[in-house]
């Protein structure tokens, strides 16, 4: 699934280190952060002089910005993506994807989400540990499904939404683009 062997990481804070931990656990080699608003000297330099040298080659990008501003987060998503650079899909080793299921470019799924049969999974997003997307499930671009986030069957989760620890969504329920759901709620209405 992933041709990236080395990547740097936009972001330098927390998030980013975490990303940066799931690549040496998936085998890619992070060469350092790139993050415009931080000292340059704690950074492989800026987004635009390491487009010039790197973009388009063998080299990947990983999107290490978090989940407080996903407006802000895909925007910078477009801007990796308008410079040409490759964003591999990280899957960890002890995650479980049922054969078929579709990840688009950017999404990072950590040690032991779960990923259901027929799922189709959009760019940009991340299953943090344990989550758990059952079968027949649609999560559109840029979401977030923190620690043992549950999406019961055929649920279509619109983009840039946010579904917060231990949630569970209802089978079959349409949730709207920019959907929050807080640490431990319930979903349980099939249309949003």
């Amino acid at each position: 699934m992933n041709e990236v062997r080395q990547a740097f990481v936009f972001g330098s804070k927390n998030f980013a280190a975490t990303v940066s931990a799931l690549a040496a656990e998936c085998g890619v080699e992070v060469l350092g952060c790139v993050d415009d608003f931080a000292p340059v000297e704690q950074t492989a330099g800026t987004f635009d002089a390491l487009s010039r040298e790197h973009a388009g080659g063998p080299i990947g990008l990983l999107l290490g910005v978090g989940y407080k501003d996903l407006a802000a987060r895909w925007r910078v998503w477009e801007r990796v993506q308008a410079a040409g650079w490759r964003t591999p899909i990280l899957v960890h080793p002890r995650a479980h994807l049922a054969p078929g299921v579709e990840i688009g470019s950017g999404t990072l799924v950590m040690a032991g989400a779960v990923v259901d049969h027929r799922c189709r999974i959009g760019q940009a997003c991340v299953l943090w540990p344990q989550a758990c997307v059952n079968h027949d499930c649609v999560v559109e671009d840029n979401c977030f499904l923190s620690p043992q986030a549950l999406l019961c069957g055929h649920v279509q989760l619109g983009a840039h939404s946010f579904l917060g620890a231990q949630s569970a969504v209802v089978d079959g329920a349409l949730l709207p683009a920019g959907t929050r759901l807080k640490m431990g709620s319930l979903h349980v209405r099939r249309n949003a």
